[in-house]
């Protein structure tokens, strides 16, 4: 109880006044609005007592406050007197009793009534909401008609539904409802008399909608009548029982389907019931065994099906031994040990599979599996050959080695193992298509098993590479004359679809037992010394030495120490000025990528770039390159007030990655380095691997700000037509021209050429390489542009740069 009064004598007399009733209250006294506040806010009373008149606040106040905290708590105004008005007042606002001081008798009485009736209230409340959460749990509608038998209400569970308008049915008859008819005549008949005797109904089944939209509804309802016993109408509840006669009839529909299915299923399937006698049979079963099909009917025994099939020749297995062959087969089918594999005498494989049957029967299905069977041989033969040339592959060719070193313990003569590869594999592809280099490889695997001995093997390994071994190593001689067979067996290129397609092979050469006696060891050290033959052009086979082993371990370390050294940023960044070639002014940089390796110091870019390339390294070193020289050139943008841009290298493998143009954007974003200032430089070959799709990113680059360089130009066979189209400004003289232009009149006419056919497409040219000040004189009179070289500068760290770029130029060094 709450009580809300100024005068501690009132407070007394109330509470003396509920103890002598019986009552013994919880209760607070406030007597101030924030009281007041403070105490419905933090307790749920259940009755307040308040005086008319407390000073500092008003009674309207308390009641707001009040009702504010709970709508349904009751008030009672004890007070020391009242006039009639405001009482009438007070009792329209929701006031629950009035009692004055001076007849306090009448307050227990009052809390007593106003806090049973407030139980009541609450309990009804609380009947009314389980009853209507009883209602919506359940997905069956409840609704209710009145006296016309007009819809008056719909559960929450009718609006739900995606089909029917509750809210448009409201005011309806059943029969008004849109499609809606009766199942039957009989039920619309016993219906309507229900109704008309006003007594309840059950299980009323009605359609609703049409065609494939139709739903049937069953409805049970009562007769409800008010205080006085009048009729008001009908309660009641509707089940859509769709689903359930949806499934009776896709039951049906199973039932004939599955007769249906049994006749045109490819299997043979059988029913046996339990004392095996035929009970259904299809079509297929009775193909499998075409010479008894007329005796495999139902009543027909397992036992005489199998009796005629081996009279008949059926099973040519249990010829020479039927008794012992029908007993194991009868004890298969009775104790179903399993699936079974059956040969028929046509050929053909039959997987027979039997279950038992809750009812003691059997089902059994007859598969012609002999399409598995072959394709489980043809994978035998894959696992150990190759798909395309049908040659060996590396499994069988090192099982087969093993067995030819074996030999060569007892017969003392070394085998020599051959790694070869078609080199031209991947030219022929691009020019010719995919169909022509299966056909190379095909003739090529011919062509080098033609070439050896009979008992040597060849493999194709995978993307034109070859193994073999060869017995006809017993001399230096021999092994000359066999590998020199196999080149010349390709020297010839094939004709196909009217082209001639070249065949080019590279072969690496181990032999046992000098270079090892284990197969898997002599096949590295011939794919060692074939990596060897690759990296020069120039030659076409190569013996294995022990160097090689020692220079693939130094290029896989490198391959560690990079990945190592990419995570641990061991990178950095020395610039060469570019120069304008009159007045010497800096007009631009070229970062260069260098390795501080913390055990080998500085590791020359020509070491491990290569590697990089070959590993894919490129593109992440290449990323942090670029961030670094644009988070740099930002710097000195900022520091000096300099807008001196900044050329960075962009390999082949960076410029066919897909994400380049969205990496190069973002760099720029995080760092802040403007478009402008950041020149990217290419190799003709680079483009020219994929001078499309090179294109396209260069032009997209080249929309947001960005230009580009054409590194090495002339070191290519490169088209003029893709150099016009392409989005370059400059264009970079290579030192291979550069420095032999004062002693060969050829290479200074070249250098001409280049700068002049520069200039005409309106590009900037630089010259690289510039060492010796006769070279800068033949570059002025040929109106080069700029120049870099260590003529001027060599490469330098970021603080030199720096210094340089604060001078803004820089002289020769023989000036």
């Amino acid at each position: 109880m709450l009580i809300i009064e100024d005068a501690p004598d009132d407070v007394e007399l109330l509470l003396l006044t509920l103890r002598r009733a019986g009552l013994k209250p919880d209760y607070r006294v406030v007597d101030t609005v924030s009281g007041i506040e403070d105490a419905l806010g933090n307790h749920a009373w259940d009755i307040v007592l308040a005086d008319f008149n407390v000073p500092g606040t008003d009674f309207a106040t308390i009641l707001r406050l009040s009702k504010t905290a709970d709508p349904d708590r009751p008030v009672i105004v004890v007070s020391g007197s009242i006039g009639e008005e405001t009482a009438v007042e007070l009792m329209r606002n929701g006031v629950a009793d009035l009692i004055l001081k001076s007849n306090m008798a009448r307050l227990a009485p009052a809390i007593v009534r106003e806090l049973t009736a407030a139980r009541q209230e609450l309990a009804r409340r609380e009947a009314d909401q389980r009853f209507r959460n009883i209602v919506e749990v359940t997905g069956d509608w409840i609704w209710e008609t009145d006296e016309a038998h007009r819809f008056t209400f719909f559960s929450e569970a009718t609006e739900r539904s995606s089909w029917l308008d509750a809210a448009g049915n409201l005011g309806k008859t059943r029969w008004e409802l849109t499609d809606a008819e009766p199942d039957g005549d009989q039920d619309w008949r016993q219906h309507k008399a229900d109704l008309a005797a006003r007594r309840a109904f059950r299980n009323y089944r009605v359609c609703f909608g049409k065609d494939a939209g139709r739903h049937h509804l069953v409805s049970s309802g009562v007769p409800f009548f008010d205080r006085n016993g009048v009729w008001r109408g009908y309660r009641g509840i509707t089940r859509d029982e769709t689903p359930i006669i949806e499934a009776y009839r896709r039951a049906e529909e199973a039932e004939t389907l599955l007769h249906d299915a049994v006749d045109s299923i490819s299997e043979g399937f059988v029913v046996f019931d339990a004392e095996d006698r035929v009970v259904m049979v299809n079509e297929a079963y009775r193909s499998f065994h075409a010479e008894i099909a007329d005796i495999i009917k139902p009543g027909a025994t397992f036992e005489e099906l199998l009796k005629a099939a081996i009279a008949c020749g059926i099973y040519p297995d249990a010829v020479e031994h039927e008794a012992e062959w029908l007993a194991a087969r009868m004890a298969e089918h009775r104790d179903l040990s399993g699936n079974s594999l059956r040969r028929l005498k046509d050929g053909r494989w039959m997987l027979v599979t039997e279950r038992r049957m809750r009812n003691g029967g059997t089902a059994g299905l007859r598969m012609d599996i002999t399409a598995l069977k072959t394709a489980e041989a043809e994978r035998d033969y894959l696992s150990y050959h190759d798909a395309i040339t049908g040659l060996p592959n590396q499994a069988l060719f090192t099982d087969r080695l093993a067995q030819a070193l074996v030999q060569m313990h007892r017969s003392g003569v070394s085998v020599a193992v051959l790694s070869l590869e078609l080199t031209s594999l991947a030219d022929i592809r691009v020019s010719q298509g995919l169909e022509a280099g299966e056909a190379a490889l095909h003739e090529t695997g011919n062509r080098i098993q033609a070439a050896l001995a009979a008992g040597d093997t060849v493999a194709h390994v995978g993307n034109g590479r070859y193994l073999a071994f060869s017995g006809e190593s017993g001399c230096e001689a021999k092994l000359a004359a066999t590998i020199a067979r196999v080149l010349r067996s390709t020297e010839q290129g094939f004709e196909f679809n009217g082209a001639d397609v070249p065949l080019r092979i590279a072969i690496g050469v181990s032999v046992a037992p000098s270079d090892g006696e284990e197969p898997d060891g002599l096949i590295r050290a011939a794919t060692t010394a074939l990596s060897g033959v690759k990296a020069n052009p120039l030659r076409r086979y190569q013996f294995y030495r022990a160097e090689m082993t020692k220079a693939a371990v130094f290029r896989w370390n490198m391959e560690a120490d990079l990945r190592r050294a990419i995570e641990k940023k061991e990178f950095l960044l020395h610039y060469q000025p570019q120069l304008d070639t009159r007045s010497y002014r800096v007009v631009g940089v070229e970062a260069l990528l260098r390795w501080a390796h913390p055990e080998h110091g500085m590791i020359s870019p020509g070491q491990f770039i290569p590697v990089a390339e070959e590993t894919g390294l490129i593109v992440p070193l290449g990323e942090y390159a670029l961030r670094l020289a644009c988070t740099e050139a930002r710097g000195w943008h900022d520091q000096l007030a300099v807008s001196v841009p900044v050329a960075v290298n962009l390999s082949a493998v960076q410029l066919a990655e897909a994400g380049l143009e969205d990496t190069v954007t973002a760099i720029l974003r995080e760092t802040g380095l403007p478009p402008s200032m950041l020149k990217l430089e290419l190799t003709e070959s680079a483009i020219l691997s994929d001078a499309a799709a090179a294109t396209r990113t260069m032009q997209r680059l080249a929309e947001g700000g960005i230009r580009f360089a054409l590194d090495d130009f002339g070191m290519e066979h490169s088209s003029l037509s893709y150099l016009s189209r392409l989005p370059i400004d400059t264009l970079k003289v290579d030192y291979a021209f550069v420095s032999k232009m004062t002693e060969d009149r050829a290479h200074a006419a070249l250098v001409q050429a280049i700068i002049s056919m520069t200039h005409s497409l309106g590009m900037v040219a630089i010259a690289e390489g510039v060492e010796r000040s006769d070279q800068l004189f033949y570059l002025q009179a040929y109106g080069c542009d700029a120049l870099q070289g260590f003529l001027f500068s060599r490469p330098l760290p970021l603080a030199a740069l720096l210094q340089v770029l604060a001078a803004g130029i820089v002289m020769p060094a023989a000036a």
